[in-house]
């Protein structure tokens, strides 16, 4: 359930890099998402994302989207959000307060979820979700299949490229996707990493292979890594990168198992740099929010 999955979160809002781009007041916005998710009662899903949003959008932007929470008008920018594969979890969420405040919102939808996503969003089944609060429904600018798993071409295993699966999509990589973004979209503005796989989840680390350990780092942070690689040169100046990690980085969580919690921590180190190495290179923000 959307409310006890963002209650479940101990956002503790850590921004995670000190970038060149122009400063603006995110430790205010993530402090109140903090207080607000911690408080009795919680924050739901989409109020969670409205303060991710608001976390990684500049405050100069005064002009009102809603009648309630802070002021946040991205109109005119556009953003890429990998990791969406149906009307749930934190990726549709964000997605949903992007369009609210104006953005003009892309998807990279994994592979094999494509068809069946595609799918049910043609034939309505997610109507209900796709309502903003001016009684419109949200839409997509493009909806691109993607495995963030894969850099390039020559990654993709032969047993993948023939899979039935993948057919719908041949061109999934990360940098094939950044290159059809920019020939659709030219330069875009923000970058959302919404994904994360362990397959080894449930197990203790003491019982978690190599493969399932380095697939959980591959799947979960590396992702983030490859997405900022390619997409930071189509971003404008000032553009957002953001990433969502977990409690798990830094405390003992049972049953987040199989690499994971290692896998998070690695994602805000990662996070670190790339605010260090994109900022000065690209003039974009990098950060991470738990």
């Amino acid at each position: 359930h959307p409310s006890r999955a963002a209650a479940n979160v101990a956002y503790r809002g850590k921004c995670a890099s000190r970038s060149v781009a122009a400063p603006f007041n995110r430790m205010n916005n993530l402090a109140l998402a903090r207080q607000s998710i911690m408080a009795p009662g919680s924050l739901s899903l989409k109020a969670a994302a409205k303060r991710i949003v608001e976390a990684g959008a500049h405050r100069t932007l005064s002009t009102p989207v809603r009648a309630s929470g802070l002021a946040i008008d991205l109109k005119g920018k556009k953003a890429f959000i990998a990791g969406v594969a149906d009307d749930q979890g934190f990726g549709w969420a964000i997605a949903k307060t992007l369009a609210e405040a104006g953005a003009e919102v892309s998807l990279g939808v994994w592979v094999p979820a494509l068809n069946i996503f595609e799918t049910s969003l043609r034939r309505g089944k997610f109507d209900e979700s796709r309502k903003l609060s001016n009684g419109s429904l949200m839409e997509f600018a493009h909806i691109y299949g993607m495995d963030a798993v894969y850099d390039h071409p020559d990654d993709v295993p032969t047993e993948v490229k023939e899979n039935k699966r993948y057919a719908a999509a041949p061109e999934f990589t990360v940098s094939e996707v950044a290159a059809k973004c920019e020939k659709d979209l030219g330069k875009i503005d923000i970058l959302i990493h919404s994904l994360a796989n362990g397959p080894e989840v449930q197990k203790a680390l003491m019982e978690t292979s190599r493969k399932g350990y380095l697939a959980a780092v591959s799947a979960s942070s590396f992702s983030f890594v490859s997405l900022v690689q390619q997409f930071a040169p189509i971003m404008n100046e000032g553009g957002s990168a953001l990433c969502l990690t977990y409690l798990a980085s830094t405390s003992i969580i049972p049953g987040y198992g199989g690499g994971m919690s290692s896998a998070k921590a690695a994602l805000e180190s990662d996070t670190r740099v790339l605010a260090f190495e994109a900022g000065r290179k690209h003039k974009i923000r990098v950060n991470s929010i738990s």
